[in-house]
């Protein structure tokens, strides 16, 4: 009796090992499955923080392309309200004096001016 006792107490034994396995798969497998969940819900924060980031990058982007457009507006009409510049107006200032020298060749001034000539008849110096 004592061998089939024994045998009985190996079978409940194995039995119990393999239940303990079991339970030991099922632990391993809810140990993994929180690790993925875990992962997948930092993978999810992430990506919403990047696409928030995005979003942000973008909005950031069309208000530089409104400025950008707003200057290129303004550029052309400050251009047409500019002074010239002083090299300019010096170049412009000279050309209106030559003009202003220069006598055109028919005109009724140059017939009653005419240049002087000057004869050389003599010259007299004074001996010591």
């Amino acid at each position: 009796m004592n061998i089939d006792r024994q045998d009985l107490e190996i079978e409940n034994l194995t039995e119990v090992l393999y239940q303990l396995q079991q339970e030991i798969l099922a632990i391993k497998n809810d140990v993994e499955k929180l690790k993925l969940t875990s992962l997948i819900e930092k993978m999810h924060l992430f990506i919403e923080k990047t696409e928030d980031q995005l979003n942000n990058v973008k909005h950031d982007m069309e208000i530089q392309k409104q400025d950008i457009t707003q200057l290129k507006q303004a550029i052309p009409s400050a251009r047409q309200q500019r002074r010239p510049s002083e090299y300019r107006q010096l170049k412009s200032m000279l050309q209106s004096v030559k003009q202003t020298e220069q006598v055109p060749p028919h005109s009724k001034l140059s017939k009653k001016l005419q240049p002087a000539t000057v004869k050389v008849t003599g010259i007299k110096t004074k001996h010591n």
